[in-house]
């Protein structure tokens, strides 16, 4: 019951409160039960960028690329997320360009969806 009602207060303060930082709390405890899971570490990642928090945000993205070797959605997520970071938190923006170019390519499979 935890883990659902922690989705929906993600979903809850991120798309209808317009408060990242509180949808980050959320997003903290259900990585925290579920950190083996690569929906839930690629959503907290997602929301610690968004919400500006660069803590441990390096160290989570290249998790995520570990658990990537199991699917190209997951390495292109990761690839998204480490352009953001670039973007934001170093602003090296050739190294950014790269990586959304290298996450781009591989969502094509995947449509609309991705």
């Amino acid at each position: 019951m935890d883990t659902e009602a922690y989705i929906f207060l993600v979903i809850i303060y991120l798309n209808y409160e317009n408060n990242p930082e509180k949808a980050l709390e959320y997003a903290t405890l259900l990585y925290n039960l579920n950190e083996n899971n690569r929906f839930f570490l690629a959503r907290y990642i997602e929301l610690k960028l968004v919400a500006k928090d660069s803590t441990r945000v390096e160290e989570l993205i290249q998790k995520l690329f570990e658990k990537s070797e199991q699917d190209d959605f997951t390495t292109m997520l990761a690839y998204i997320y480490k352009g953001m970071y670039e973007e934001i938190f170093n602003e090296n923006y050739t190294i950014a360009l790269y990586d959304y170019k290298k996450g781009l390519k591989l969502s094509e499979k995947y449509k609309s969806y991705a």
